[in-house]
């Protein structure tokens, strides 16, 4: 089964995905949490500073992970689809292009759920 939590930052989605890590029906599953420090580290901008490289590296992550049998990620394709969208170097042709193609790997997911901001001091 291949779930997914999105979201905006710092709202619990790393914490959950976690603390799911140690439950019993969750065994053989594969755990995956972002990894913006390691790519900005590459040089790789992020949120409204992306670039549609950077976006782009970001849906080959999330493609990958929809390759694997059982996943529970801390970010799915919808995030990713969400940043290009806030970003300020991508033109609007290509930011819709974009979204286009990605939209079409959502329903690689079982489930995505998203973790609301409301009552999170962000």
């Amino acid at each position: 089964m291949k779930i997914g939590l999105c979201g905006t930052m710092s709202v619990g989605k790393t914490t959950l995905v976690n603390a799911l890590q140690d439950l019993p029906e969750f065994k053989g599953y594969n755990f995956r949490t972002e990894r913006s420090k390691e790519l900005m580290e590459m040089g790789i901008p992020l949120n409204t500073d992306s670039t549609l490289l950077g976006q782009t590296v970001f849906l080959a992550e999330r493609a990958g992970e929809l390759m694997q049998e059982n996943i529970i990620t801390d970010r799915t394709v919808i995030d990713v689809m969400a940043f290009a969208q806030a970003s300020k170097s991508i033109d609007y042709i290509d930011k819709e292009a974009f979204s286009d193609y990605a939209s079409h790997l959502i329903s690689g997911y079982d489930y995505i759920f998203y973790v609301s901001p409301k009552g999170v001091e962000i």
